[in-house]
């Protein structure tokens, strides 16, 4: 029995929110997209812990729901959306298993991502282990600089 199975089968009496997050999970991990559906767990959760007190202290004040949406839930979700932002951003230089199973990197080198180059480098026809050794630690700085690019621009918004 996997995790979500048996988080799903203890939260059978409980609400329906962790009922709900416990489904995503499952789905998300029988699909094959678990990245994915840990993100909407993350971005759910988030929106379910915005304090509805704010929304009826808007609408006492005669804010409309897009009001209410621009200027309540979307800066309560900034900190959330920051870090999915960044998760997936990382998730995204590192893909590997996709290229490899489905093209091999081709036609030519049309599909080769940067971890799949060093996977090749290290690893296929002639070894070059020092090579994709800093092949990698490139791949590192590319992170490292998107990342604080992105968070030196979500630090403006606050």
């Amino acid at each position: 029995m996997s995790v979500a199975a048996s988080l799903i089968a203890t939260t059978m009496n409980a609400s329906t929110p962790l009922l709900l997050a416990a489904l995503g999970i499952l789905v998300a991990e029988r699909s094959g997209v678990l990245n994915l559906g840990v993100e909407g767990i993350m971005l759910m959760a988030a929106i379910m812990g915005v304090d509805p007190g704010l929304y009826e202290a808007a609408e006492l004040d005669g804010a409309n729901r897009w009001q209410q949406f621009w200027h309540i839930t979307l800066p309560q979700l900034r900190p959330t959306t920051f870090f999915v932002v960044i998760m997936l951003t990382i998730s995204g230089f590192k893909v590997y298993d996709q290229m490899y199973m489905i093209t091999q990197g081709g036609p030519g080198t049309a599909t080769m991502t940067l971890v799949y180059y060093i996977y090749n480098v290290a690893f296929v026809n002639t070894p070059k282990y020092g090579y994709a050794s800093a092949i990698a630690m490139v791949l590192f700085v590319l992170v490292l600089i998107v990342t604080i690019i992105q968070f030196r621009g979500s630090k403006g918004e606050n």
